[in-house]
């Protein structure tokens, strides 16, 4: 399963032209050279009156391809959409926590910060590379566990205690989105292969906070 995973994702990152003349053009060439091949018997038992039925199967099976074909793109970028919407809410949500990590005391506010743009880098170098193959980065489970760990701790009083409730909304709607980007991966790949999807992370568990 590993290896066929890992043929589609090869051929999901090929250029959408490239793809799609190999995609079709495959067909295309598939039956053309069955075609050519089956002629010679079909003119020698059927003659001429194959010709009839050769029409309304050629039309049903032209229906069906463009049907198929249409559900095909319509999925690929209804996933695509999807992504990149998780991803920007995602990046929205770093922000927002990184801005209001400003209000918290030292040393608070230089780790929660550091542990911000620790999971961003690993978001960018580590994550989506391993998306390619379905699967979220361990490197940055452990960045968002690592998060969790900094926030944990504090005790929020006064003035910084809004803020603080406030990232901490922002920080479970982030572990929220990055397995739905997770997901959405492993969706697409599991609709070419027609089997079921797995859950969506698969690190170690992390507690919500609250």
């Amino acid at each position: 399963m590993k290896v066929v995973n890992a043929l589609i994702a090869k051929i999901l990152d090929l250029p959408t032209w490239l793809f799609g003349i190999i995609f079709i053009g495959g067909f295309v060439a598939l039956s053309l050279g069955l075609t050519l091949a089956l002629r010679p018997f079909v003119r020698r038992h059927y003659a001429d009156e194959h010709n009839a039925v050769f029409d309304v199967y050629f039309s049903a099976i032209g229906t069906m391809y463009a049907i198929v074909a249409g559900l095909l793109v319509f999925g690929v970028y209804t996933t695509f959409e999807n992504a990149q919407q998780a991803s920007a809410n995602e990046a929205s949500n770093l922000i927002l926590m990184h801005k209001k990590a400003l209000a918290f005391p030292q040393p608070y506010r230089e780790q929660a910060q550091q542990a911000i743009v620790g999971y961003t880098r690993s978001v960018i170098e580590d994550d989506w590379p391993a998306l390619a193959d379905s699967e979220g980065s361990p490197k940055t489970s452990a960045a968002l566990d690592h998060i969790y760990s900094v926030w944990a701790p504090m005790e929020p009083t006064g003035q910084w205690s809004d803020q603080y409730s406030a990232s901490v909304d922002q920080l479970n709607e982030v572990l929220k989105l990055r397995n739905e980007r997770i997901d959405d991966s492993r969706q697409a790949l599991s609709r070419s292969i027609g089997s079921s999807s797995s859950p969506a992370d698969s690190s170690p568990s992390r507690f919500w906070l609250c």
